[in-house]
């Protein structure tokens, strides 16, 4: 699989499964494979099959998620996937990062900064974070939150010529009377 050699891990997985090994990751591993194929079908079947086997394991979740997200079914991705996934690890970045590509392509701004939020509870120094949550703010004109998001950048990384140019973005339409 590592390989990307498809065909070959499908058999892989196939095997283990006639040879009784960890059923729960031969199925998730099988279901990656199926989904990498194009078997769509497939691999949500196996990856079924992992959820049953391994109900307290935030992988098989994130593989729904996944597939669920590039086939553009964004409700399911977040709903069957990576909410289950963040659910069951609450710390998991990963998880929090792929609903934000959820919360965008769906045009949810508050769910998108509840993302942003979790990402930055477990990494308060992502920069990435605070940038995207900084501009979400902006667009939804909360001013003095983005603010907030890129001073915190700045202290991060205070050479950020970006951050900088965005600040004085910002600070130009609190001092403008008409954004109200």
């Amino acid at each position: 699989e590592r390989l990307e050699q498809f065909d070959e891990a499908e058999e892989a997985y196939l095997i283990a499964l006639d040879l009784e090994c960890d059923r729960g990751m031969a199925f998730l591993g099988l279901g990656r494979s199926q989904f990498k194929l194009s078997r769509v079908k497939d691999a949500l079947k196996s990856i079924e099959k992992s959820i049953a086997l391994m109900a307290n394991d935030y992988r098989p979740h994130m593989i729904r998620g996944d597939i669920y997200f590039n086939l553009g079914d964004y409700e399911r991705a977040d709903s069957k996937g990576y909410s289950k996934a963040v659910n069951l690890r609450p710390d998991l970045k990963a998880g929090w990062r792929k609903l934000t590509k959820v919360y965008k392509s769906q045009d949810r701004q508050e769910l998108l900064i509840m993302a942003l939020s979790r990402i930055l509870e477990i990494d308060s120094n992502d920069e990435r974070a605070l940038w995207e949550r900084a501009q979400v703010h902006f667009d939804t004109k909360k001013f003095g939150d983005a603010i907030g998001d890129i001073h915190k950048l700045l202290a991060i990384n205070p050479g950020n010529q970006k951050a900088r140019k965005f600040k004085a973005q910002i600070l130009e339409k609190i001092d403008d009377k008409d954004w109200e």
